[in-house]
C-alpha cells in the first residue's frame, strides 16, 4: 500500500531550519511509518507567497494538507521596518494588511479543495513573543479570528496551536513578559547557537528568558510537539481519514506520547 501523504505548507516555522522541525520528528516516528510527510515550509514567506507556490502542493497529490502561514504578514506590519523588509525580501506587490492576508488565504484553500481531493487542516497563528497582553498578541488574535472564518467556510479543520501555546504560557509564564523583537539580532543568535553550537532550541529559549519560542517567533521543543501533536491528531486520530486504516486506539496513543510535553 501507498504511503499517505501529508503536505504541510507555510514559513520558517514549517520549514524548520530556524524552529523546531517538527515535521523532522514525524518524519522518524516508527509508528508513523505509513505517512509520507511533505515540507512545503519557505522561510520569510507570506501568505502571498505561499499562495504562488500552491501548485506544488497540488502535483504532490497529498491525502492530507496543513496550512500554517501568516506570522510573516502579522510581523510585517509590526512596524515600518519590519514592513520595508518584507516588501524587499519577499518581493511582495502591495503593503501587507489583513483584509489581503485574507484573501490570499482564501485563494489557497479554494484551490486545493477545488484541484485535489485532500483532507485540509488550517493552523491558527502562534504568539508572537511573550507577553500575551501585547498589541502584537492582539493583531495575532484578529489574523486568527479570518483563520477561523475561513476554516469555517470553506469546512476544513481548524488547529488551534494558538490556544494550546497560550493555555501552556498562562501556566508556566516566563519571569518577565516579553515582547517580539524588532530586530532579527535574536533570531541571528539563536540561528548561531543551534546550528553552530548545536545546543537544543529549548535552552536557547532559556537563555533569552522565554519559554516556547526563541527568539519570540520560532518554536522550542515544547511549542514545536504542540504542533507535531495537532498534526498526528490530524491525520491519525478522531480527525483522521475515514478511507485510509486508521490506527488502534492503542497505537494513537503511542503517536501522542512520542510528542507529549
Amino acid at each position: 500500500m501507498e504511503r499517505v501523504k501529508v503536505a504541510c505548507l507555510g514559513d520558517s516555522i514549517t520549514q524548520g531550519t530556524f524552529s523546531y522541525d517538527w515535521i523532522g520528528q514525524l518524519k522518524k516516528a516508527h509508528d508513523l511509518k505509513d505517512y509520507e510527510f511533505l515540507n512545503f515550509g519557505k522561510n520569510g514567506n507570506l501568505a502571498y507567497n505561499a499562495c504562488l507556490r500552491v501548485d506544488d502542493v497540488i502535483a504532490a497529490k497529498p491525502d492530507y494538507i496543513m496550512v500554517l502561514i501568516g506570522t510573516n504578514d502579522v510581523n510585517a506590519i509590526l512596524t515600518p521596518a519590519n514592513t520595508k523588509r518584507c516588501l524587499s525580501s519577499q518581493g511582495l506587490p502591495q503593503v501587507p494588511t489583513l483584509e489581503w492576508y485574507a484573501e490570499n488565504l482564501e485563494i489557497i484553500v479554494n484551490k486545493l479543495q477545488e484541484y485535489t481531493n485532500a483532507r485540509i487542516a488550517l493552523c491558527t497563528l502562534p504568539i508572537l513573543g511573550e507577553d500575551l497582553t501585547h498589541e502584537a498578541n492582539v493583531t495575532v488574535a484578529k489574523y486568527n479570528v479570518e483563520i477561523t472564518r475561513i476554516a469555517g467556510l470553506y469546512n476544513t479543520e481548524l488547529l488551534d496551536l494558538n490556544q494550546n501555546m497560550a493555555d501552556y504560557l498562562a501556566a508556566n509564564p516566563p519571569a518577565q513578559p516579553v515582547a517580539p523583537q524588532k530586530s532579527l539580532t535574536l533570531l541571528a543568535k539563536a540561528a548561531f547557537r543551534r546550528l553552530v553550537l548545536r545546543e537544543s532550541w529549548s535552552s536557547i529559549s532559556e537563555r533569552h528568558g522565554l519559554v516556547l519560542t526563541t527568539d519570540t517567533i520560532h518554536l522550542n521543543e515544547t511549542s514545536g510537539r504542540m504542533l507535531a501533536e495537532l498534526a498526528i491528531s490530524f491525520v491519525a486520530g478522531p480527525a483522521g481519514s475515514f478511507f485510509w486504516p486508521r490506527p488502534s486506539a492503542a497505537m494513537y496513543e503511542r503517536y501522542r506520547m512520542q510528542f507529549s510535553f
